[in-house]
């Protein structure tokens, strides 16, 4: 059986996302192209409407390519780094959003946490191998589909590795991700990214989590639905209902109090009390 079809270079670069701070740096190199005269007032506004709304870096060099000197200042891609250092003692650090993936990372974690997410992270390069020391710590690296983690090359004394990364044999590898290292009653987990947080107001309405299956709704429901039905109007939110008034006192809400305050008790057979009891 073939493996996944590895993905080129320049198959990045011709779909490489932009961020919002390279549409707003083309969006000032047209503003400052207008105010020289080189652009009208029509072709100023027709521009900036698609520069706000450029996915790549190509649809944004198409926009200043007949501007002098503008278009490798304003769209050129960030540059992966040789070597990533981060270094934590009992701290926690973490690189997510469209963050330039390296060549070589260093990562040393002390009783801290550090989190690599690739799921919205620039790759430019095929390879990155990631060189680790975990004592105490944790090391989280969440990934997506195309991403494949190798952690043979990682020495375990008193840890755990997990990889439970999204599963794809279809999707084209991305990106190889190789770890090696030491680890020391730490930990190295690869999972993918978790569904967002329901706020109190959809906790409170019992609605699934973004991203949730149906059948795990249908599970919430199942449980939420018997819960509810168990709740009895008469009893007040499924509070037990307290025993009948028997004997004189049969239908009344409470004993009736005297002139003293205390609760009057009930007279020998043939009396009539003080006060006449009324059925609620």
């Amino acid at each position: 059986m073939a493996g996944p079809s590895v993905y080129s270079l320049s198959m990045a670069d011709d779909g490489l996302r932009a961020s919002h701070e390279d549409r707003d740096r083309v969006v000032e190199m047209l503003r400052v192209a207008a105010g020289d005269g080189r652009l009208t007032a029509e072709e100023l506004d027709q521009r900036i409407e698609l520069a706000l709304t450029a996915r790549t870096y190509d649809e944004l060099a198409a926009l200043v390519a007949d501007l002098p000197g503008a278009q490798s200042a304003a769209v050129a891609p960030p540059e992966p780094k040789d070597v990533l250092r981060i270094d934590r003692f009992g701290g926690n650090a973490r690189r997510d959003g469209q963050w330039v993936v390296p060549r070589r990372a260093e990562i040393r974690v002390t009783g801290g946490n550090v989190t690599l997410d690739f799921t919205a992270a620039v790759i430019r390069l095929p390879l990155l191998r990631i060189d680790t020391a975990v004592t105490g710590g944790n090391l989280i690296l969440i990934t997506k589909p195309g991403i494949v983690v190798d952690t043979d090359g990682v020495a375990l004394t008193g840890g755990d590795v997990k990889v439970r990364g999204p599963q794809d044999a279809h999707a084209p590898v991305l990106l190889q991700v190789e770890v090696t290292g030491k680890i020391f009653g730490g930990n190295i987990v690869v999972r993918a990214p978790r569904p967002p947080r329901r706020t109190f107001l959809q906790w409170l309405r019992r609605e699934p989590r973004r991203g949730a299956t149906a059948i795990t709704a249908r599970l919430a429901a199942a449980v939420v639905r018997p819960l509810a039905s168990r709740r009895s109007p008469s009893s007040g939110r499924g509070r037990r209902p307290g025993r009948r008034r028997q004997g004189r006192w049969a239908g009344c809400r409470g004993r009736p109090r005297s002139a003293s305050g205390r609760r009057a008790r009930p007279r020998t057979a043939g009396s009539v009390p003080r006060r006449a009891c009324t059925r609620s």
